[in-house]
């Protein structure tokens, strides 16, 4: 913009004038243009994050470095090459100012202004209507090409497994107690039950779940000791009852005939040699029939004594668990109690796990992706859980650090977008004198922007055009993506309309009409914003190609916003409302004196 300024004064001035000239007037617009960028990498200061602030004061330092070369180091070069500087010049001049391409058409908006802004507004609102469904999050392995191993072992991770699994909320308590005594581990589940019936959670793992499984695993292996215990003791029964029934029927043939001896000596003061012997042979057939119809008192008394053989080798389960799988959190803390608990290496590293000091962490599982909309949703429904009383929470976790970081970044945005939009309108009322110049290009400005965020929406998060610029749609726009484009594309938009409303703003100072000089600002500035803009449309353009989708983003976002500031914004909008306003584009200012073609001034 400096040397085609120079080599215009060139043409009426010798080097030595048209040096100062050009800084005069070219110089001006690049250091107001360049404060304009500047203000706008700016923004990028006011967010917290070190990475988002790098960007930002790189871009303020190569700025600055640009604008104090342009304004130095460039004039003193072009004042040593003077006339020199229009060698080997590809292209001439073939005409005047008010003739090709640009003057027919600032011409032709300048006859049809409502016509041309009701065309405009078509074009914009197609552009912008993605807008309005835009989603934000931050991104995970599919941003990366297939071709890389990390991407690879994550595509396998959603095809195989449970992946919401793998990166759960982290929910730790603060119970104020022990939290494997009864009634912590009674909060533990009261809250997990909570936070499972929040919306977006599929199951909740804590302390209490472990001990409940554990409990429960317990307790089946007992059942399964005493039912293998009472199968081999039901086995021994009859057998024992067969030796219990000898043993009575040879106790009761003795007793029997004891007492039988007993009367025989009482009655005759003697027992005859081989009365016993008669009295067994009377009494041992029917002593076994008396005894056998006592047999079922017999089995139910070796029942008795099996049942209680079984019971002394089969540990009993603690208060509070069942074998039917009913466990209450005192028969966790019952449970976690007994040795077979406390030797398990298992269980204990598990426990462990969950529990510290008097607090004790709960994870709940979310039933979508971690890194989508609808898991944000299940922290906020996570969050709004009524804890039990005396205890309190926070979440953390993959999904919930995400939205946090979401959240913190989005509000800061109010503040830096008024920096930006605030001082930029102030330093063009400062440039232009004008009320309504640096309100239409901030708003212009907006609407570039806002047309490059309904090209991302269209492309990377609804998915069109992923064949071609060979990506995986994620379903959302990288959070930090609007926000690194506002910053840039303001900056750069407001350049190019710094340029252009310069030089209309220069022929409106030398006398010629609000029409007039619209047309010859554009025709003069044409030629090299085209260029310009045509530079950062190729080189951000060919980021779309690269393999990284936020990188594809952002050289899309850019080229989208310069081709149409460029184009619809510069060609039609920008002349179309000058032409409403009229003399209104300069008020309060109006016009004051300023150099001329013919060198001299106008008042």
């Amino acid at each position: 913009f400096f040397v085609s300024r120079f080599r215009e004064e060139l043409e009426h001035y010798e080097t030595a004038e048209a040096v100062p000239r050009t800084v005069a007037t070219a110089g001006r617009s690049i250091f107001f243009s360049g404060t304009a960028v500047l203000i706008g990498l700016s923004g990028l200061l006011f967010f917290p994050f070190m990475f988002m602030r790098s960007i930002g004061f790189a871009g303020v330092i190569v700025v600055f470095v640009s604008v104090v070369a342009a304004l130095t180091f460039l004039p003193a070069l072009l004042g040593v090459l003077g006339p020199r500087v229009n060698w080997l010049r590809v292209r001439r001049r073939s005409g005047g100012p008010g003739e090709g391409f640009w003057s027919r058409s600032a011409e032709l908006v300048m006859r049809r202004p409502f016509v041309v802004i009701l065309l405009v507004a078509g074009i914009l609102a197609a552009l912008l209507f993605p807008v309005g469904h835009m989603k934000v999050g931050i991104p995970e392995a599919t941003v990366l090409p297939e071709k890389y191993e990390s991407r690879a072992g994550d595509d396998l991770l959603k095809e195989n497994f449970e992946y919401a699994a793998l990166n759960p909320m982290e929910v730790v308590a603060n119970l104020g107690q022990d939290p494997l005594s009864a009634e912590g581990l009674t909060d533990v589940r009261d809250l997990g039950e909570s936070i499972r019936d929040a919306g977006g959670v599929s199951r909740v793992e804590s302390v209490y779940t472990v001990g409940v499984g554990a409990a429960r695993d317990y307790a089946a292996q007992v059942e399964d000791a005493r039912d293998e215990a009472e199968k081999e003791a039901g086995g021994r029964v009859d057998g024992l009852v067969r030796e219990q029934i000898q043993v009575e029927i040879q106790k009761n043939t003795d007793e029997t005939v004891r007492q039988q001896l007993s009367e025989v000596e009482a009655t005759y003061g003697t027992v005859p040699p081989g009365t016993e012997e008669q009295i067994r042979a009377e009494v041992e057939p029917r002593v076994p029939e008396e005894v056998r119809g006592a047999e079922d008192h017999i089995r139910a008394q070796v029942q008795r004594r099996v049942s209680a053989e079984v019971d002394s080798r089969v540990p009993k389960l603690p208060e509070g668990v069942s074998t039917s799988g009913a466990v209450t959190p005192e028969g966790v803390a019952n449970f976690l109690e007994l040795p077979a608990a406390r030797d398990s290496e298992e269980l204990e590293t598990a426990v462990n796990s969950y529990v510290a000091g008097d607090r004790s962490l709960l994870r709940a599982v979310t039933e979508e992706n971690p890194y989508t909309q609808r898991a944000y949703g299940a922290v906020d429904a996570v969050r709004a859980v009524e804890a039990p009383e005396g205890t309190d929470f926070i979440v953390g976790g993959l999904s919930a650090g995400q939205k946090d970081f979401i959240s913190s970044l989005y509000q800061r945005v109010p503040l830096a977008a008024a920096f930006v939009i605030g001082v930029t309108y102030l330093i063009l009322l400062v440039t232009f004198r004008s009320v309504f110049i640096p309100l239409k290009a901030v708003i212009v400005n907006i609407l570039s922007l806002s047309a490059s965020y309904g090209a991302v929406v269209f492309v990377f998060q609804d998915g069109n055009l992923s064949g071609l610029l060979n990506f995986t749609p994620l379903g959302f726009v990288d959070a930090t993506l609007p926000i690194l484009m506002f910053c840039t594309i303001f900056g750069v938009s407001m350049d190019y309309e710094v340029f252009l409303l310069s030089r209309i703003r220069e022929a409106y100072e030398n006398g010629d009409s609000n029409t007039a000089s619209v047309s010859k600002g554009l025709v003069a500035t044409a030629g090299i914003i085209t260029s310009a803009a045509a530079i950062i449309i190729v080189v951000t353009g060919a980021f779309a190609f690269t393999g990284i989708i936020l990188t594809k983003a952002v050289g899309l976002g850019l080229a989208v916003a310069v081709f149409v500031d460029a184009t619809v914004i510069r060609v039609l909008l920008v002349p179309a409302t000058m032409r409403i306003l009229g003399d209104w584009n300069w008020w309060p200012g109006g016009r004051k004196a300023t150099f001329r073609a013919d060198g001299k001034k106008h008042d």
